[in-house]
């Protein structure tokens, strides 16, 4: 699952008492990262995406103090946003349109899984994540959701017996000796891990379609 969400900018530095202090802050705020056929990515979005990958990371128990850490959650969160980029262009060119009512639905699900409303409230404003966001990632996601089913549609995935036997033997090896449960008793997650990566590894293919077939202008 493709699960993709902004966070408010950090706007230190917005204040001056310069007179034209805030004109130059929005003018660097909006230059252009990257334009993606024709599309620009500004500072100010991939201040948002690294913000986000940047409280994941720190949920994770990265240091995202290590000038290096940072370095990597940066050019990650670039990478997000062209890829997020040209899967919503693709989707558009297949004429994907996403419902009210479905993204309310995926709401509701959202909310169910939470254990409710207002525990979904809580657990987004600890991203500082309102309503209107939340609404705009939701169709973001079952926009992508949508494009993916159709391009995979004729995909099938399958898993053999000797991936899922060959992954249980290399746990065997990994374990030093200490007693693992039975193959029966993990074949379906293993199966489940196996399944998944392979659909990652088709995504990362039609991504890299994508991306051979865009015009992909970094700014520096």
């Amino acid at each position: 699952a493709l699960l993709v969400v902004l966070f408010q900018l950090e706007r230190q530095d917005r204040v001056s008492t310069n007179v034209f202090g805030g004109l130059i802050a929005a003018l660097e705020a909006n230059a252009p990262i990257a334009v993606v056929n024709g599309v620009r990515l500004t500072s100010e979005d991939l201040a948002e995406n690294t913000e986000q990958l940047a409280l994941t990371a720190t949920a994770q128990g990265l240091n995202t103090e290590d000038p290096a850490v940072q370095a990597e959650i940066s050019n990650q969160a670039l990478d997000i946003m062209i890829n997020t980029l040209l899967l919503e262009q693709a989707a558009a060119e297949r004429s994907i349109v996403v419902g009210d009512e479905e993204v309310q639905a995926r709401i509701t699900e959202l909310e169910e899984s939470a254990g409710g409303a207002e525990a979904l409230a809580a657990r987004l404003a600890e991203f500082d994540i309102g309503q209107e966001q939340l609404v705009s990632d939701v169709q973001e996601e079952l926009l992508i959701r949508t494009l993916l089913d159709q391009v995979f549609a004729d995909t099938e995935v399958v898993v053999t017996e000797e991936e899922i036997q060959e992954v249980y033997d290399n746990a065997v090896v990994a374990s030093g000796g200490q007693p693992l449960p039975p193959l029966e008793e993990v074949q379906i997650q293993i199966e489940a891990q196996l399944t998944q990566a392979k659909e990652q590894e088709a995504l990362d293919v039609y991504l890299e379609s994508l991306r051979a077939d865009a015009d992909i202008e970094l700014n520096p």
